[in-house]
């Protein structure tokens, strides 16, 4: 098994998988209701999270919504400022969009604690 790529930093300058680096550049980061938005419209778009010192982890699509409903409100407005003591478990998710040259979209939630 080869050895997997753990995440040393964050904000995160690329995204990879088993396979290697992927095309995916960050687009832009996500308000909460975009986040919705974008799993009510589309059932397919894949969630991974990044967390410091782990690999990265690939939500499953069956999981995707109770990722989201287990997790929403730890999801400050990436443009307001915000304290780690006022969400439960003292952690956030800032969430972005991520997009390779055909438009195909990964969801990002980079886990600060």
């Amino acid at each position: 098994m080869a050895k997997q790529k753990i995440v040393g930093r964050i904000p995160l300058q690329q995204l990879w998988n088993e396979a290697g680096t992927l095309p995916h550049q960050r687009k832009r980061y996500l308000l909460p209701e975009e986040i919705k938005s974008l799993l009510d419209y589309n059932d397919t778009t894949p969630f991974v999270v990044a967390n410091i010192g782990s690999p990265l982890y690939w939500i499953a699509a069956n999981e995707r919504f109770d990722f989201w409903k287990n997790n929403s409100r730890n999801l400050p407005d990436p443009n307001d400022e915000f304290y780690l003591d006022d969400y439960p478990g003292h952690y956030v998710f800032l969430a972005s969009e991520w997009t390779d040259e055909n438009g195909n979209i990964i969801m990002l939630f980079e886990k600060l604690h």
